[in-house]
């Protein structure tokens, strides 16, 4: 079909909408077509019509879901309209099916779909996907209209997953609230939603990350980061209120770092300018709008908005003025190293000399395992290129630690007790104790205070402290248990990730701390995925059966949320080596769904490892027969898209496993 024909059919389908429906089906048809003219036309004609109001409310809430199938084989077209284009149709599609499946609570595989299409979206947004990637500090300032569309679609997810409060000023039937679909319409016993309570705040809590990240945002991300943020409060404000101020008042340009591999200063300088003028804006906007009722909020943020005012008034010159883009680099790293503090973290030599942050993968490197030789070579060449004025200013940092801590040491000893001394004081609190009869009334019973209550940050927190100590103990007496041998040992390990396991699915009655012990077992695992594949097999199994004790008819979304997380981690670690652990992954989780089965489409792609991924599906497909019409699917899918090696691979299982369509 041209693209004459398509226009062609549009304008039908907008000037008569009881054609709307089989017009939009044969759409959806050629978007997933190898021609990518026709994919771009057929996506953005969506985007037209799902995004707009030319299409009636009804007749769009009618059609969304039947659009999720495309969405998830276009999302993999290597296009940036593409793939900006299918997330704004995600955006304006994501409430109406979030309403449907309230609607209709037994279609879970809408939903699943659904689920699917956003966590594809979101785990992109670091990446430069459509693009290929550079490295993380360069990826995040590419794909902008990708990103740009991502952070819209992270503020419609934030709408529909903080409930609504209605303004009892407001009458019903108001439109402002009709259309305004959230969590708080969800009826608790709902079989696919019940468990989303505490998803907008985590995406909450995953946008403000990204925002404090130290590396700054190119001026058109950190504009619509904060236009999301400014629609989120006026839609929700009690979640974001609070956050979005305190964000506004601690965020300086100045101080957030460029990316390592950039050399042109002056753009930097630039993207520090424009992002404090758009700041200077939203401060504006916010005072006159009267979103602030605060006085003493108000004057906090006059007092920024000055400080930005008297920024501005920087000469133009001296971000205009043409400078050799080295003598600009040079000058900017005069700005002295990320961590240049005088007082050392401990008593160690690493402490003593260290300039780099924490963080920084050079800071856990171990030199010592360097041979003599690579050392000497580099230390040669480093004091022969680096810059004179940067050496000395690094060794006066050294120099002040070594300063400051030989102090500390001299005024320890001055303070320090001899032996006689502390024998005799010895003698002394010993002679005290003797004499020293407390005074209590009997009558009187001695109480504890009652104790303090905590916050759900603070219940968090300590919750994560006791299961990580309970994993860190357990793995240290395991491990010295192991050196002995022993059957004791190997039960007693079993009853302790057991006893956590029940911990995540049966002892805990808030989901937000049940959370907390399922992210404190999943990094476990992540430390050692190979050996550790034991108590994740047990816990996917716990998952799986207690969800099924609560709805053996619905679906599992605790189960396939983290089974998915775990093949995300797992997966692109293994190895060709590695076919029996992940069949036996496979082979022992209860449930392996359609989005499951499409994560081994990467091993399958892979040159080295392709090998792993055909075995594991012709496993499934002997061994597991309910995942055997996924596998078929995958196969098909990777037939049609991927590249004449992996076609022929694809053929010969089809023709095996699913005689009757291929011969």
């Amino acid at each position: 079909m041209s693209l004459e024909q398509l226009e062609s059919a549009k304008a039908l389908a907008l000037q008569d909408l009881s054609l709307f429906p089989p017009i939009l089906d044969q759409i959806l048809a050629i978007s997933t077509g190898s021609d990518l003219h026709l994919t771009r036309w057929c996506v953005l004609f969506l985007r037209d019509c799902f995004h707009g109001k030319q299409v009636p409310f009804e007749l769009r809430y009618q059609q969304s879901p039947k659009l999720l199938d495309s969405l998830l084989k276009c999302l993999t077209v290597k296009d940036t309209v593409v793939v900006s284009a299918i997330i704004d149709i995600t955006t304006a599609v994501y409430d109406l099916v979030f309403k449907y499946t309230i609607d209709y609570p037994g279609d879970t595989e809408t939903w699943s779909k659904m689920t699917l299409l956003k966590s594809e979206i979101l785990g992109r947004f670091e990446t430069a996907d459509p693009l290929l990637p550079l490295n993380r500090d360069a990826d995040l300032s590419r794909s902008i209209p990708v990103k740009v569309s991502t952070l819209k679609f992270y503020g419609k997810l934030l709408t529909v997953h903080l409930p609504l409060i209605r303004d009892p000023r407001v009458k019903e039937n108001n439109p402002q609230y009709d259309l305004d679909f959230s969590i708080a319409m969800v009826p608790p016993n709902h079989p696919v939603l019940w468990n989303t309570d505490g998803e907008g705040e985590n995406l909450l809590d995953n946008l403000f990350e990204m925002l404090s990240d130290e590396l700054i945002q190119t001026t058109p991300i950190f504009t619509v980061f904060c236009s999301v943020l400014v629609q989120v409060l006026r839609k929700r404000p009690k979640y974001i209120f609070g956050r979005i101020f305190n964000l506004i008042l601690g965020y300086d340009s100045v101080l957030q770092r460029p990316p390592v591999y950039e050399t042109d200063m002056l753009k930097v300088k630039m993207v520090q300018r424009y992002n404090d003028r758009f700041n200077k804006i939203l401060i504006s906007f916010l005072l006159n709008r009267n979103f602030v009722k605060d006085a003493g909020l108000k004057q906090k943020l006059d007092k920024k908005f000055k400080v930005l005012v008297e920024r501005q008034r920087v000469k133009i010159d001296q971000y205009s003025r043409v400078e050799p883009i080295a003598h600009l680099a040079k000058k900017y790293q005069g700005n002295e190293f990320y961590n240049n503090s005088i007082v050392p973290k401990d008593n160690t030599y690493k402490s003593l000399f260290t300039l780099l942050q924490d963080s920084n993968a050079l800071a856990q490197f171990d030199m010592s395992t360097l041979p003599l030789h690579v050392l000497v070579d580099m230390i040669t060449t480093s004091l022969t290129t680096i810059d004179t004025s940067t050496l000395i200013r690094g060794l006066t940092v050294v120099a002040d630690r070594y300063t400051f801590e030989v102090a500390k040491s001299l005024t320890g000893q001055t303070n320090a007790v001899t032996p006689h001394q502390q024998q005799q004081n010895q003698a002394v609190a010993e002679s005290a104790d003797s004499d020293y009869e407390p005074d209590f009334d009997d009558a009187e019973p001695y109480q504890l205070p009652p104790p303090k209550t905590l916050t759900i940050s603070e219940k968090k927190q300590q919750m994560s402290k006791i299961v990580e100590n309970f994993i860190r103990l357990s793995s240290d007496q395991n491990h010295n248990h192991n050196n002995a041998g022993g059957a004791d040992d190997s039960q007693k390990k079993d009853f302790e990730n057991w006893l956590l396991i029940r911990l995540i699915t049966r002892g805990l009655k808030d989901e937000t701390l049940v959370d907390v012990v399922r992210n404190c077992i999943f990094d476990h695992f992540v430390q050692d995925m190979r050996n550790r594949i034991d108590i994740v097999i047990s816990w996917l199994n716990e998952e799986w059966y207690n969800e099924h004790l609560q709805d053996p008819a619905g679906s599992f979304p605790n189960y396939t949320s983290w089974t998915s997380k775990v093949l995300d981690n797992f997966l692109p670690f293994l190895e060709s080596s590695d076919r029996k652990i992940l069949i036996r992954f496979v082979s022992e989780v209860p449930l392996i769904d359609l989005g499951m089965v499409m994560k081994l489409k990467s091993l399958c792609s892979d040159p080295i490892r392709y090998k792993l991924g055909f075995q594991t599906l012709q496993y499934l497909i002997m061994f597991k027969p309910p995942a055997k019409e996924h596998c078929i699917i995958l196969l098909e899918t990777m037939y049609e898209q991927s590249s004449d090696d992996v076609k022929e691979q694809c053929l010969g299982y089809l023709k095996k496993y699913s005689p009757e369509k291929y011969h």
